[in-house]
């Protein structure tokens, strides 16, 4: 049984969280280092350690944290929908909240620090992704395709992940890599309805 934790040491590792974050989006994984981190916290290692395992680890906890609480709450804090609204409204709605995530320099930062990662064999990003599929923005649009019809039922998680790469587009990857945001508020707008209409038109003609 996991020991469960006073307060005060609840709020160290939070503020241990806080300030590896800070340290790895301003100088990157490699650059960030545990002694510093637990220098300004008032830790110690022993705690590091017995909570987070390693480096890794904790990069991994920091992760879920952006994944919950960037992303995910990005998405639903934009989302305007009711229950009422048709899958194409529904969709351009979505199509909004998601392009407010990714037009925006805290996620830049956050996939800019991803890919730099992604060959560091110490951590797992296949296997991440696919325990924190729940927290992923995708899912949200997921589950609303499994209530339209057998078909988007049947192909719900390809259909999102799908979508949310044609949102993403180009721009995205000139943005991650000019490092700074590209679309406009109007471009946003314009962007989404394209992609609704070519999402909409190629199921009506697949399906």
């Amino acid at each position: 049984m996991k020991k469960k934790l006073s307060s005060k040491s609840q709020a160290r590792l939070e503020k241990i969280k806080q300030i590896a974050s800070e340290s790895f989006l301003k100088n990157g994984y490699e650059a960030t280092n545990l002694k510093d981190i637990i220098k300004q916290t008032g830790g110690s290692f022993s705690s590091v350690y017995e909570h987070f395992k390693s480096k890794e680890g904790l990069f991994e906890a920091i992760l879920n944290d952006f994944a919950e609480n960037h992303f995910l709450a990005t998405l639903k804090k934009n989302m305007k929908i009711t229950n009422e609204l048709s899958l194409e409204e529904y969709l351009y709605q979505y199509s909004l909240a998601y392009l407010k995530i990714f037009n925006n320099k805290k996620t830049i930062s956050i996939v800019r620090l991803l890919y730099s990662q992604i060959y560091n064999d110490k951590f797992d990003f296949s296997s991440w992704f696919k325990s924190n599929n729940r927290k992923e923005v995708e899912y949200v649009l997921q589950k609303r395709l499994k209530k339209e019809n057998e078909y988007l039922a049947k192909n719900a998680e390809f259909l999102s992940v799908t979508f949310c790469a044609m949102l993403r587009g180009i721009f995205f990857m000139q943005s991650t890599f000019e490092n700074k945001v590209l679309m406009s508020k109007k471009e946003q707008q314009e962007h989404a309805k394209k992609i609704v209409k070519l999402f909409i038109n190629g199921i009506i003609n697949f399906n």
